[in-house]
């Protein structure tokens, strides 16, 4: 990615440069020290960019002493190339720059931190647990008041009970829940600690056997079809409700459209024209509708933002609409659909830029906003380990034949999304050759890639493929009889 930096370290050569930042530990490395950002209002670790003439973990180092005034040292710091490297994070910044965080390991005596006058005075000593909850890149979208966070449940459902509790814990307030699309998915939140107030239902042709799970639970159900309001009304009559719009207008990274609204038809959501109709279908079997809910994106990056924008329009004026005849709303869902970069020249997602976007078309309507950012969340969590067990030229083209086929990943196939792939032992193996990457089904579009800048790769080597998380464990099946993919979970607790 830094090949094609001129200048990396410099802020204004370019929308993707290099930034420093240092993981503080107490020389027992039992604490870390992190510091509220004066503009974002976030707990963050110490760092910034790097100055002219500066290595990147001086830079961290001297970050980390500015804004701490801890008396703080590198680690491995007689190593020969410099200290180790803990982590890269991509991530973006201010005036739509991309940052790629460098951070290095610093250490000081468990002092009392004394920051110079001109740096935050709120710097504090964490226990690691307090500080991996405190350190959340998502509260710049969410705010305790008027934004609530909802995990898609197809993203989480695979997940083991511990982890999902992670997110529910015992006594939490309902500011973060689930959004379920199936009996099963229902059943699994409940087991794992959702309450019904913080789970939703919404999913697509609602059957009588759906609702035979559904309705006992007394949980929230999103609406999409006309003919399901009379469904659900026949069988929980006076119950609260939302309804799902479909605008007419939505978006999907690298095309114009998305996947559930748009120009064309789709089957999901009510249209405009039809709102007053499903207001009355409500209304006969006293429903009140006082919920929003809609999906206008498919994995969207900061490019795609102006047409998300431009979406939301509709979206507020129905909203308007169901005000002005009377239905009670509290919360309107704008769904999910936020993507993560996985190539050097796609933008990263401003959250920030996000959150304004929200704000001005719905914030004047004083209603909770929820989110569903359930891949973003997950997506790049995941990685899938394929072994090579074949590479031959065929035609011109080398094949690279791996153990692993889409029925183990096949959310590239589905919503076509690019493929990163790399050595797992030799990650930054010169790329010699130009190949195709090619699974084990038995069908000739199982191809994770082509023409992909690839290493001289042999067979037995492990190929990592990277943004594996997201829907893929969950969209698994048994095609040619290939087995699931084992799954091994890890946890950066200490």
């Amino acid at each position: 990615m830094l090949d094609g930096l001129e200048r990396p370290f410099d802020e204004l050569a370019s929308k993707v440069h290099v930034t420093s930042s240092a993981i503080l530990v107490s020389d027992d490395r039992r604490r870390v020290v992190l510091h509220r950002h004066k503009r974002l209002q976030l707990w963050l670790q110490p760092g910034g960019h790097i100055d002219a003439g500066e290595l990147p973990w001086n830079g961290a180092l001297r970050e980390a002493i500015e804004e701490t005034g801890l008396p703080a040292i590198l680690v491995d710091a007689d190593l020969p190339d410099g200290p180790a490297l803990l982590h890269v994070d991509v991530h973006s910044g201010g005036r739509g720059h991309t940052h790629l965080d460098l951070r290095y390991l610093v250490e000081s005596p468990h002092v009392k931190p004394t920051p110079a006058a001109e740096e935050s005075q709120d710097v504090q000593w964490f226990a690691w647990h307090q500080a991996i909850d405190l350190a959340d890149a998502l509260e710049a979208a969410v705010d305790s008041g008027h934004y609530r966070l909802v995990c898609d449940m197809t993203n989480v459902a695979y997940i083991n009970s511990a982890a999902l509790r992670t997110l529910a814990p015992p006594g939490s307030p309902d500011a973060v829940g689930v959004d379920v699309c199936s009996p099963a998915e229902l059943r699994h939140a409940l087991d794992n600690g959702f309450t019904p107030t913080e789970i939703s239902y919404t999913g697509t042709n609602l059957s009588e056997r759906d609702l035979d799970v559904i309705a006992p639970t007394g949980v929230h159900v999103n609406v999409d079809l006309l003919t399901q309001i009379e469904r659900f009304g026949r069988r929980c009559p006076g119950r609260r409700m939302g309804l799902r719009l479909n605008p007419r207008a939505g978006v999907m990274r690298g095309r114009s459209e998305s996947l559930y609204s748009g120009g064309g038809p789709t089957k999901f959501g009510i249209y405009e024209e039809d709102l007053d109709e499903a207001v009355a279908a409500a209304r006969r079997h006293g429903l009140v509708v006082d919920t929003v809910h809609v999906h206008l994106a498919n994995g969207i990056l900061g490019e795609e933002l102006p047409a998300y924008d431009a979406a939301l329009v509709p979206v507020a004026r129905m909203a308007e609409r169901l005000l002005e005849a009377g239905c009670p709303l509290v919360e309107i869902n704008a769904g999910g659909g936020l993507g993560t970069p996985l190539l050097p020249d796609e933008s990263a997602l401003d959250l920030a830029v996000y959150a304004e976007i929200l704000a001005a078309h719905f914030g004047h309507l004083d209603l909770d906003i929820g989110v569903e950012p359930g891949e973003f969340l997950t997506n790049l969590s995941g990685v899938l380990l394929a072994e090579v067990v074949t590479v031959e030229d065929r035609l011109g083209t080398t094949f690279v034949g791996l153990d692993a086929g889409w029925n183990v990943m096949n959310d590239p196939f589905i919503y076509g999304r690019p493929v990163v792939a790399v050595l797992a032992a030799r990650a930054r193996a010169p790329h010699e050759k130009v190949v195709t990457l090619a699974g084990n089904i038995n069908e000739g579009n199982d191809l994770f890639g082509t023409d992909l800048p690839f290493p001289d790769v042999r067979e037995g080597e492990i190929v990592a493929l990277v943004s594996a998380g997201g829907y893929n464990p969950d969209m698994w099946t048994d095609h040619c009889m290939r087995p699931r993919a084992g799954r091994v979970f890890f946890s950066d607790r200490l």
